[in-house]
């Protein structure tokens, strides 16, 4: 679909840890397990990959609804990996009350049925979103009203159309975004996991 699974690729270098946001190979559990809301998984000192959906039990239609979504957290940094949640997961954070802050989002798209809804903007509170705008199929291409919505959030968006695969380098202190085809680059300072609604707790994204 253009985005499919975040994949996690590159490992640990030096001074912080790389990931490649490409549409590539998914995340396994320990040993191939299946991944359940609750569990966690240390990648490396320091580096932890949490499962937040979905929940023991979660039956879903489609398998858009049966995605994993994960919190990566190193160096004091928090990235939010929501693959092709639409609204049904979505729901279900939202009220199970999961922390969904974050500093950066990379959100797929819901082939089928609303995504990236207004809760889930606001609750996880990231300053830059990653996603991929593609014109097919339609259904999978982010409306313009949830472009504006970025905006009035104050949320980068960084569009995989444009950028290509986009790698994030995660180091003490804040991330580096650069996109693979355009060559951008954007760096967001860490906001050390405090309350997105707390004014002037991390520094403006470059």
């Amino acid at each position: 679909d253009g985005f499919g699974v975040v994949g996690v690729g590159g490992g640990v270098v030096p001074g912080g840890l790389e990931l490649l946001a490409d549409g590539g190979s998914g995340v396994g559990g320990d040993g191939g397990e299946e991944l359940r809301a609750g569990t966690a998984h240390e990648l490396d000192e320091g580096v932890v990959l949490r499962v937040l959906f979905p929940p023991e039990g979660w039956e879903a239609g489609v398998a858009d609804d049966r995605c994993a979504v994960f919190m990566l957290e190193a160096y004091g940094v928090r990235v939010l990996l929501l693959g092709d949640a639409g609204f049904a997961a979505e729901k279900q954070l939202s009220e199970a009350g999961v922390d969904l802050r974050s500093d950066v989002m990379v959100k797929g798209w819901h082939g089928s049925d609303h995504s990236g809804l207004p809760e889930t903007l606001t609750t996880s509170g990231a300053r830059v979103v990653v996603v991929h705008r593609s014109h097919f199929p339609p259904s999978e291409d982010p409306p313009p009203e949830w472009q504006r919505r970025l905006a009035v959030l104050g949320m980068r968006e960084v569009d995989q159309g444009g950028s290509g695969a986009v790698v994030l380098r995660l180091r003490p202190g804040g991330a580096e975004l650069r996109g693979f085809a355009d060559g951008s680059r954007l760096v967001v300072p860490s906001s050390g996991g405090v309350s997105p609604a707390d004014p002037g707790t991390a520094g403006p994204v470059e």
